[in-house]
C-alpha cells in the first residue's frame, strides 16, 4: 500500500472519532440542561415516583476511546540526487595559424642593354685647294675691263684659311670682306648645288698651260653647261694645284650677246711667310 494511501485513511478516521466525541459531549450537556429545568419547577413537593420507573439508570458515559494518532512516518523526502552539471569543456578555439601570404617575386624584367651603335667612323677628309695656305699668301684677279680683286690670307687654323677680300674698280677701292675658306673636306661629298632643278653637264676638256705673272701653270680645264629656259649658258674653268685656292681663270656666255668672256683671271700670285 502507498504511503498516500495509509495517510488519507488515517485522516478519515482521525475524523470519524472526533465526530463521535463532539456527539457524546453534546448529549450530556443536553441531558444536564432537561435536570436542571426540572428541579425549578418542582422544588418544593419532589414528584413521587415510581420505584420501577425511578430506577436509576446507571450512567452511560461514552466510550472515550483512545485518540488513535496517526502513526507518523518520517516524510519520505526523495532522494534529491545533487544535479549533475555537465561537464562544461574549456572551449577548444581552432588554431588560428597566421595567414601565408604567397611570397611576392620582384618583377623580374629583361636586362635592356644599351643599344650598342656602331662607332661612326671619323670622315676621311681630303684636302681642298686652300689645305697649303699661309699668312701672307696673295692672289689678285682682273675681272673685267677695269675691276680687280685681291685675295689675301690674313691667319690660318686647323680647319679655315681666313681670306680678305678687296675689290677696286678703276681707281676706287672698296670696304674689304673677310671669307673662310675651308681647307679639308668630306671624301666624295658632292657639291652643293644653288638650284636642285638645275642640272649642270660636265664635261672634261683636258689640260692647258697658261702663263700667270711670267710663269708657266699647267692647268685642267673642265666645262659646264647649264640650261635656264630657253637658253644654255656654258662655263669654262682652268684650274691648278700649283695655286693657292687651285682658280686660275673662268670664262662664261654672256647673256645678252651669247658670246663667251673672261669672268675672271688670275694676273699675279705670291706666297707669304
Amino acid at each position: 500500500m502507498s504511503t498516500n494511501t495509509i495517510l488519507t485513511h488515517e485522516r478519515n478516521l482521525t475524523m470519524k472519532t472526533k465526530m463521535f466525541t463532539t456527539l457524546c459531549a453534546m448529549l450530556l450537556v443536553t441531558g444536564l440542561i432537561l435536570a436542571g429545568c426540572g428541579k425549578g419547577k418542582d422544588a418544593k413537593t419532589p414528584p413521587k415516583q415510581d420505584k420501577k420507573t425511578t430506577a436509576k439508570k446507571p450512567e452511560v458515559k461514552p466510550e472515550v476511546k483512545p485518540e488513535v494518532k496517526p502513526e507518523v512516518k518520517p516524510e519520505v523526502k526523495p532522494e534529491v540526487k545533487p544535479e549533475v552539471k555537465p561537464e562544461v569543456k574549456p572551449e577548444v578555439k581552432p588554431e588560428v595559424k597566421p595567414e601565408v601570404k604567397p611570397e611576392v617575386k620582384p618583377e623580374v624584367k629583361p636586362e635592356v642593354k644599351p643599344e650598342v651603335k656602331p662607332e661612326a667612323k671619323t670622315p676621311e677628309l681630303q684636302k681642298t685647294p686652300w689645305a697649303g695656305a699661309k699668312a701672307g699668301d696673295t692672289l689678285k684677279y682682273k675681272m673685267g675691263k677695269n675691276v680687280g680683286q685681291t685675295w689675301e690670307v690674313t691667319k690660318v687654323d686647323d680647319q679655315f684659311a681666313y681670306v680678305k677680300m678687296t675689290m677696286k674698280i678703276g681707281d676706287k677701292e672698296m670696304t674689304p670682306s673677310e671669307q673662310k675658306m675651308p681647307r679639308f673636306a668630306q671624301t666624295g661629298k658632292a657639291a652643293v648645288v644653288a638650284d636642285p632643278k638645275i642640272k649642270p653637264e660636265m664635261k672634261d676638256l683636258g689640260t692647258e698651260t697658261l702663263t700667270v705673272g711670267g710663269k708657266k701653270i699647267k692647268c685642267k680645264v673642265m666645262e659646264m653647261k647649264v640650261k635656264m629656259g630657253d637658253k644654255t649658258i656654258t662655263s669654262k674653268t682652268w684650274t691648278s694645284d700649283e695655286v693657292l685656292g687651285g682658280m686660275v681663270k673662268t670664262m662664261s656666255t654672256n647673256i645678252m650677246t651669247g658670246q663667251m668672256q673672261v669672268v675672271m683671271e688670275l694676273v699675279e700670285f705670291k706666297k707669304g711667310g
